[in-house]
Order: C-alpha cells, then structure tokens, then sequence
C-alpha cells in the first residue's frame, strides 16, 4: 500500500477535526481549555497537527484576546526514534531547541496548523532541511510568501526569569535557497508589524514595500526574507495579551524585557527555522539596536545592516522613553497592565505618549513647511498640526497595544552593547563581521553622530570610519520615505559591494 504524503495527511485530517470547531469556539469563549489527542496512522515521523479554537488576532482590539483551544494530533515515534540520545547532537540545548513549532496562522481563524520536523540536526552536506522546514509552512496564495507563529521555547532572560514557551510572528518574503545561504533576517521598528512587501491580493501595501519585493534593491527573487515581531510586541508574539503558563493572559504579569533579550529570541529563532547562518541581518531604528546585539554575541551573521539606531541609548532618550512609559501607566485604563481583564483600553495615554514620540520622528522645521500656522477650524481654535497630531495617535492607539509600547520602549531603556563587554569601544573592536551603518542627517530621535560613534569603533565597518548618510528633511522616519535608496543600499551591501560613503539625497524625496 502507497503511504500517504504529509500534505495529504494534513488535509485529511483538517478535515475530520471541523466539526469540532463550533464547539471548540463555545469552549474557548466560557475559557475552558480542551485537549483531545488523536494518533495518526500514517508513518510520517514527527508530524503534528493543531487545530486552533476561538480567536487569537494579534489586534488589540479583538474581544477575546489570547484564548485558545488547541487540539494536538501526535503520532507514535518509532521504536528506532525513542531511542536517541542528545549526546548525538552539538549538546543537549541545540537538541532540544531543534524541535520547533511551525504555526500558520490567519486572523479569527479557527484552524491553525501546525507542523514539528523532528530529529537530528541535518550535516553540512544536507542544507535543504532549512528548505524544508520553511517549505512546511502552510502558504498563502502565493508560495513565495508565508504567515507563521514560530514557537522558540523556554526562554531565560536576562532577569533570570524563564519565559515558557515564547512564540514569535514571522511572516517570510522569498523562497529558502536549496543551501540554505540565502536568509535574510529584517528587524523591524518599534511600531511596524510584520508586513513588509507587498504580496499577491493584498489590499494594504507593505510599509517597505519599494524597498522589499522581486525585482527590488532588496530583490525577494534572491534573497528569502524573515521579517519577526519582537517579542514582546504587538503584532502576534508572545507578549502580555498572551496567556501565560497558568492559563491567564500576562498582563501586568509579564516579565520586563531587555534589548538582548530579544536578539536572544531571534537567535533562537534561527535554530527553529534551521538556518545554519543568515546571510544578512538587517536592523531598522528598534530593531537596529537588536541587530548590533546579533552584531556583537552572534557569530551566525554574515553580514549586518544598521538603520538609524545608536550602540548605546543616552541620558536624554532615556529620559524621553521614561516620560512616554510614565504617560501610559498614569491613564486610569492602563490598571497597572492588567487593563484585559476589565476588557478597558488606555487609549488616552497611548495616544498622548505617541505624540510625544512624533516630536522627534520628523526633522527639525518640516511640521512648519507642512503646516505652518494654518488653521484647521474656522474658529482658529485648532491648528492643522494639532489635527494631524491627534490624528496620528489616535489611529496608533487603536492598532498598537499599550502594554506592549510600555514593554518595547522600557527594552530601548535597556541597549547599550558596552555592557559587561568591557565598553562600548572594547566591544565593537572585537568585530569581525561586514557592517553596513547607515544615519539620517535630520534625524533628531538617534543623531547621526550615533552612527558615526559606531562607524568609528567597528575594524568591520564597510564605509570606513564614516557612516552611510542619507540627506533628507523628514527626520527619524526617513528610513521608510526614502524607501528605493535604501533598498539599493542595503541590497548592494548584502551582494557584496559597497556603498557610497557620501551623503546623498534621493531624488525621490523631491516628490514628498
């Protein structure tokens, strides 16, 4: 009898579990957890399939945050497979993290699935299990681009806290190369989701669009993209909307995060991916800071690019950061991050610590090019500034989820790579790996001399001991204007090549 391919499996039994779903959905609303265990006849070692009850959007404003109802298929090992030994592996941690989750999800869906490649760690000679680990995601309409929850495990922080079983969203441009050597990691900025590049039937373009895709300076036809959701944020990853270990959701409960911790999450995520290297790590304002840690303590990187991020935070930003988070907590919604369980929204304080940030997004002056005095009500009684202002956080307020901005800003609090390195100069000395540091000379939230600090201290610096510098008017945000010269930058560097040193203003900024 022909055995039955995975795929067929996995449709069969998707299946034979809907009729479970009404119920399963009822169980998830009255916040009982059901477990129910199927074995799958079907000889494919490691295969299992979860089935997701209830809603689980990443939205702040779903209503039912966090609650799952999971129903897990688990085949038998064989009897050859029970008896391996961590002592066959690197060491018993690689063994262990070798095992992953691979969750495709879609928004207020009720059927997740879930696939875990088990086994040894593949030879150098066989890179394709890389290939196949991300080919098992489930696609979207195109093949080329996947959705998924990634379970990394059991995660200690820098606190010395355990994280149990952290997950982080990834969503995946480009196709994995038979070697393997084509991963790109993209660590995104503190308020971006996921979503970077456009994919087939999509109504919202992604926020980097001209930067990322096929055919672009970061050519999604060569280079197989992961873009995370840091952990702790708001766009899918284990953070305080999550449920905890005893079946709660987080909230004020959730361990304080540091900048390490979440380059830790993304090494980890590398191993459940099984991606030997990442052929580049780029990091973007937040997710700069981050990259400068894979930068320091990884040596999986071949090359590393930093957007607009500093090597340490300073007295002042960490003053700003401090006021934004102290803005947040005084909202009487915010119930010391506890606000879920009253099902409340401190949207008032979110919105007022977001304003407070857009101060030092934009360059110097351009609010009053763009708005000058104007007016925007007749009375005179509020200026078209103040509108757009309100405007701005008021729509940030509603998408991004308040614990997760005070969990993000107070992680900023945290960077600086000099620490316990023996300072900052002692630590980038000791780089080895390409470094691409690109600054913008407007940029008022990390100055340029931020990047020209790094450029100065890092042997490895590809333009020498003055960053990439971009000229532009729009401040902090000009990473995602100037979208096409800093795709052709990036992407140059990840082929190999060097940059222009020069500062240079794009010409498509004359359009903006």
């Amino acid at each position: 009898m022909k055995r039955p391919r995975a795929g067929d499996v996995v449709e069969q039994l998707l299946s034979r579990t809907q009729p479970f779903q009404a119920r399963g959905a009822q169980r998830a609303v009255r916040g009982r957890a059901s477990l129910l265990h199927r074995t799958v006849p079907c000889g494919v070692s490691g295969l299992e399939i979860a089935v997701e009850r209830g809603c689980h959007r990443a939205s702040p404003g779903c209503s039912r945050p966090g609650r799952r109802e999971v129903v897990r298929v688990e085949p038998r090992p064989r009897r050859s497979q029970r008896r391996r030994h961590p002592s066959s592996y690197a060491d018993a941690d690689r063994h262990r993290r070798s095992s992953a989750w691979f969750v495709a999800t879609r928004p207020h869906s009720v059927t997740t699935i879930a696939r875990r490649m088990e086994g040894t760690r593949m030879p150098s000679h066989r890179h394709g299990a890389s290939a196949s680990v991300l080919s098992s995601l489930s696609p979207t309409a195109d093949e080329s681009h996947r959705i998924a929850d990634v379970v990394i495990g059991d995660l200690r922080l820098e606190s010395g806290i355990v994280l149990p079983g952290a997950t982080l969203r990834v969503e995946i441009f480009g196709r994995l190369a038979v070697d393997g050597r084509n991963a790109v990691l993209l660590l995104p900025g503190l308020s971006a989701d996921t979503h970077a590049a456009d994919r087939p039937g999509d109504r919202r373009s992604g926020w980097w669009s001209r930067a990322l895709g096929p055919g672009r300076g970061i050519d999604t036809d060569r280079w197989c993209v992961v873009v995370v959701d840091a952990l702790g944020g708001s766009h899918g990853s284990t953070a305080a909307r999550s449920l905890g270990p005893d079946g709660r959701v987080w909230g004020g409960r959730f361990p304080r995060l540091t900048i390490r911790d979440l380059a830790a999450a993304s090494e980890r995520l590398a191993d459940a991916l099984r991606i030997e290297r990442w052929a580049g790590a780029l990091g973007l304002s937040f997710g700069g800071m981050q990259a400068l840690e894979l930068l320091v303590a990884s040596d999986r990187v071949d090359r590393v690019a930093v957007v607009a991020a500093p090597a340490i935070t300073d007295a002042e930003q960490i003053a700003t950061n401090s006021l934004q988070i102290d803005v947040v907590r005084a909202d009487p919604d915010y119930a010391d991050g506890d606000y879920l369980a009253s099902g409340a929204r401190p949207r008032a304080g979110l919105a007022l610590a977001r304003r407070l940030g857009m101060l030092n997004y934009r360059g110097q002056g351009e609010l009053h090019v763009r708005f000058g005095r104007t007016a925007e009500r007749s009375d005179g009684e509020e200026f078209a500034v103040e509108s757009h202002a309100r405007k701005q956080a008021a729509r940030f307020a509603e998408t991004f989820d308040a614990h997760a901005f005070v969990t993000l800003v107070d992680a900023k609090n945290t960077h600086d790579i000099g620490r316990g390195r023996g300072g900052l100069a002692e630590a980038l000395s000791a780089v080895d790996t390409p470094l691409l540091v690109i600054g913008i000379d407007s940029d008022r939230l990390f100055p340029v001399a931020q990047q020209r600090e790094i450029t100065r201290l890092a042997p490895s610096s590809v333009t020498g001991r003055e960053p990439l510098v971009l000229e532009s008017p729009h401040g902090h945000d000009s990473f995602l204007i100037a979208q096409e010269w800093m795709g052709d930058a990036i992407g140059a560097f990840l082929a190999g090549s060097t940059p222009r040193t020069s500062a240079t203003r794009p010409a498509e900024l004359s359009a903006v």
